[in-house]
């Protein structure tokens, strides 16, 4: 369920940093949750989609 959430607010543009900052978790543990729910990583740095 977490790993869904994380996947729709990363790819609406949401860095890492940022999911951290929300939901409390590690960076390790979003990064490992976005993996697995097979979403394409942007690069460090790269430009995000903001509202």
């Amino acid at each position: 369920m977490q790993q869904s959430m994380f996947a729709v607010e990363y790819e609406d543009g949401a860095t890492i940093a940022e999911l951290v900052e929300r939901h409390g978790s590690s960076y390790g543990a979003i990064r490992r949750a976005l993996k697995e729910a097979g979403v394409r990583m942007r690069a460090r740095g790269g430009s995000a989609k903001r509202s």
